[in-house]
């Protein structure tokens, strides 16, 4: 066994972090790549679940956020001019009169655009830890629970700062009192922040937010399903693929999570909070069963296997490309035969252009209001009755036509399947048919 490594041998980066540590007067400090051992896949299990109790309870993170890789360091040179506010005086008729003039994006640019913060392990450490010190690039910067300073502003930041989502995000974790809602809302931020960010293994998704989970599932009671609440569903089912993001997005090559689970794919993520500009939500789908499985043993860090039951309408459509990937449109069965339904779609991963994705199946899942039904389209898997999930897709009234196009696709669908295929129930909105997600 290894038993020391001389400090010359330690990237710039380990060298800066161990002298700011002495010099804080800390004994002690944990360094991943140091602190677990790299080749052991079981040691690699075993500490990267507890990551969120590391940075929780540390005493101060070091955060080399202008570093773009180890060899940069803590310190970085700078212009130690910068760092003074900028004076300006104005000579008018009321006399002589002077302000300071601030960089309002100044956290944007030094801290939450830095390297570091595309890394996406990096998200959780810094939400968990009670505090951190951020070097940047022209200073460094302090948080802690009460507090955002910097060299500039010790005393702490003016409220002018834009210091930006994640000291939201921070503010609901540590509030004395959660609402589900806001908590749940809060999480849904956390998603679309991480999923913008990269990892240097794909495999994991789950584990590197697997404390900020933990964390939130104490708030929240509720279980954990690959990142989704059980308490938010159907609705947690309904996010989307940014459309800016949608030519780079990706299902992960090897499995992570279910295909209804955001965690299944890599791309900016657009959590159904968006959808809230109405007070009427109704449930269109009816959650049976959920079941995930972990080869781990904690299916916080890591699913092997996963699926959702659920009970609702049903019908066929395709999906048409023939104007390009920005322009789909989906068709569905009409009584005067395919028709294109009005709506959006959103599929999870690209297409190309003059493309014809033939049966797929809608499930409506949430209306809004009375003009809108958002939808989860899917893919049929080999089993009887088991599906993939596709995309999403929110039909509106179709004011050309005066009438509902989608609901009418479902009552034809209702009255051309083979009884054979599906489990249902009769009932007085029609057929409503057992499926499962894989």
């Amino acid at each position: 066994m290894l038993a020391t490594i001389p400090m010359p041998e330690l990237s710039k980066t380990l060298q800066d972090a161990m002298l700011l540590a002495r010099g804080l007067g800390i004994r002690y400090i944990w360094i991943d790549t140091l602190c677990i051992i790299q080749d052991s896949v079981a040691d690699w299990r075993n500490e990267s679940a507890r990551m969120g109790d590391v940075y929780k309870n540390s005493v101060c993170t070091i955060a080399a956020s202008a570093a773009s890789n180890g060899d940069a360091g803590c310190f970085l040179q700078r212009d130690i001019k910068l760092i003074k506010p900028c004076k300006i005086r104005n000579v008018s008729l009321r006399g002589v009169e002077e302000y300071y003039c601030l960089d309002r994006d100044i956290w944007g640019s030094e801290i939450e655009d830095a390297p570091l913060n595309y890394r996406g392990w990096v998200l959780q450490e810094l939400l968990l830890s009670p505090r951190t010190l951020h070097f940047g690039r022209n200073q460094v910067f302090y948080t802690c629970r009460k507090l955002e300073a910097c060299e500039t502003f010790p005393g702490g930041l003016p409220r002018a700062i834009l210091i930006g989502i994640v000291k939201d995000i921070s503010d609901e974790l540590l509030a004395p009192v959660h609402s589900y809602d806001r908590a749940t809302f809060a999480w849904e931020q956390i998603v679309e922040h991480y999923s913008q960010r990269k990892l240097t293994k794909g495999e994991d998704k789950l584990v590197a937010v697997s404390g900020l989970a933990k964390e939130m599932r104490l708030i929240l009671d509720d279980e954990y399903l690959a990142g989704i609440w059980r308490k938010n569903l159907p609705w947690g089912l309904l996010r989307e693929i940014s459309a800016a993001d949608v030519p780079d997005a990706v299902r992960f090559p090897g499995y992570r999570a279910p295909s209804w689970s955001w965690a299944s794919l890599d791309g900016k993520i657009l959590m159904p909070y968006k959808k809230a500009g109405t007070s009427t939500f109704v449930d269109l789908a009816e959650v049976l069963e959920v079941h995930i499985e972990s080869s781990a043993g904690d299916p916080v860090t890591q699913v092997s296997y996963g699926f959702i039951r659920l009970k609702g309408r049903l019908t066929k459509c395709r999906l048409d490309r023939k104007d390009g990937p920005m322009f789909e449109e989906v068709w569905g069965q009409t009584s005067k035969g395919n028709q294109k339904l009005a709506g959006t779609v959103s599929p999870d991963t690209p297409g190309s252009r003059n493309d014809v994705v033939e049966d797929l199946w809608c499930l409506p899942v949430m209306m809004r209001g009375v003009n809108f039904t958002d939808c989860v389209l899917l893919q049929h898997a080999e089993q009887k009755g088991t599906f993939a999930r596709f995309g999403a897709f929110t039909s509106r009234w179709d004011a050309k036509e005066g009438t509902d196009l989608f609901k009418h696709s479902c009552d034809v669908f209702d009255n051309s399947f083979a009884k054979n295929d599906f489990e249902y129930e009769e009932t007085k909105e029609g057929k409503k048919y057992t499926i499962t997600i894989i």
